[in-house]
């Protein structure tokens, strides 16, 4: 038999870290091996007790995190993230529609060849202290944002976008972090040519997105284009970054050939 953990909380994307590392903690007192912990929400970050608690429990134990009921009404997602940095080793996602969820779940499995799963890292699973992680110095990611473009397409005679990049690392708390360059008016083409500092204490747990925005649109509408880059084997150097098309409904991303980034990445 196995020992199965259910927070209930449809109206809050978040729950108190008290009672998420209580659960955890009265799950470790059951099976050793068996024990499945479910929760429809877990909290963007706790307080180090209660990480530390989570960790020794997810380092023994399944700890999966689904989407709420509610979700099932505009199919979106909670940042898969958020359950990964706790030790979750399963965090279930609904397909309806790419969003960002879903570039981030592309981007962290690439490390693995999208074989379908990526080992934890050792300090998650060891159970080694109360402080939750480790004590690291941050590393700089720099990334120089040279141009981007999109073409402008049947609307160029009626409007013409104004564009800008937008560069977010999704990680731990610690990591999460979103800066963007100026934008360009009445234009597909944006000249930037500026370096952009990034702190990563933990790129094993982090991801980069490049996302190409329209500063007119609406902010739900505003994405032209994205890529997902793992910076957990992520190779410095310039890049041409094709762009994926945001916001449909497929199996997998599709590249817009006329729509690119082009950038440095360097530690």
């Amino acid at each position: 038999a196995r020992q199965e953990l259910q927070l209930d909380d449809e109206k809050d994307d978040t729950l108190d870290d008290g009672d998420a590392a209580a659960d955890a903690a009265a799950a470790q007192n059951g099976d050793a091996c068996l024990g499945t912990a479910s929760f429809k929400h877990l909290p963007a970050s706790l307080s180090s007790p209660a990480l530390s608690k989570v960790y020794q429990y997810s380092s023994k134990h399944l700890l999966r995190c689904y989407p709420g009921g509610w979700r099932m009404i505009d199919n979106s997602n909670a940042n898969p993230m958020h359950a990964w940095s706790v030790g979750a080793s399963l965090a279930a996602l609904n397909w309806q529609l790419w969003d960002e969820a879903i570039w981030i779940n592309q981007a962290f499995f690439s490390q693995a060849g999208h074989c379908g799963y990526v080992l934890k890292p050792q300090w998650m699973t060891s159970g080694f202290c109360s402080s939750g992680l480790p004590q690291r110095t941050a590393r700089t990611l720099r990334v120089t944002v040279y141009s981007a473009h999109v073409h402008q397409g049947k609307l160029i005679g009626i409007r013409k976008d104004d564009p800008y990049v937008e560069l977010k690392v999704k990680g731990l708390p610690c990591d999460s972090s979103t800066t963007k360059t100026p934008h360009a008016n009445d234009t597909g083409r944006l000249v930037v040519d500026k370096a952009f500092d990034l702190f990563v204490s933990f790129p094993e747990m982090a991801v980069l997105l490049v996302v190409l925005k329209d500063l007119n649109l609406p902010h739900s509408d505003a994405v032209l284009g994205y890529t997902a880059l793992s910076l957990a084997t992520l190779v410095p150097g310039e890049y041409k970054l094709v762009l994926n098309e945001p916001f449909v409904s497929m199996e997998h991303p599709r590249q817009h050939r006329d729509m690119w980034v082009k950038v440095k990445l360097e530690w």
